[in-house]
């Protein structure tokens, strides 16, 4: 079975993750990036349409391929992990470590938004959302130590989300001193 895929990029760096994947899909599957026009009519008269189209090509309509094809919906949904830590450090001192690490996994920052900042990670594994929400400090009675809270979200397709969210973890760990 074939299938066709319609894909609206936005940026060129997108557009070039989209060739990479079908260059490395090469070897398993026949994959085909027509050079041209990719339509998808809808209406009742495609044949009228098709002679239309034939009349205006400089060449014969051997160069016109055409597919019936009906949506697709795939199975594929978004992943997510949950990371939550506490940290006897000051904030000022999580917010530089996690700053440098998202440096580090190479994750460009996209906005925050009141106790949130939200990243998006690209890997070769493929792309992924992370959500650095800071939650709290947590109070020990007997000690009146505070503990900061903080959760660290990881979203996208895949095994992205596993990959990083492991990096994450053993970074992070690594200095919580766990």
């Amino acid at each position: 079975m074939e299938y066709l895929f319609t894909i609206d990029y936005s940026s060129d760096a997108e557009r070039k993750r989209i060739d990479y994947t079908v260059e490395r899909w090469g070897d398993r599957a026949k994959i085909k990036k027509p050079k041209g026009s990719v339509l998808l009519f809808e209406g009742p008269d495609v044949d009228e349409f098709i002679e239309d189209l034939y009349s205006r090509l400089d060449t014969d309509a051997g160069k016109v391929e055409i597919y019936r094809v009906e949506p697709y919906e795939p199975a594929v949904e978004k992943q997510s992990r949950k990371l939550v830590y506490e940290s006897p450090e000051r904030f000022e001192a999580v917010q530089s470590f996690l700053n440098y690490l998202m440096s580090k996994l190479g994750a460009s920052f996209e906005y925050s938004r009141e106790n949130a900042i939200y990243y998006t990670a690209y890997t070769k594994k493929g792309q992924a959302q992370i959500e650095i929400r800071w939650v709290g400090c947590t109070r020990r009675d007997e000690e009146e130590e505070r503990n900061l809270r903080f959760v660290v979200s990881v979203e996208g397709y895949g095994n992205v989300v596993d990959f990083i969210a492991e990096k994450l973890d053993e970074e992070i760990s690594i200095f919580l001193g766990r």
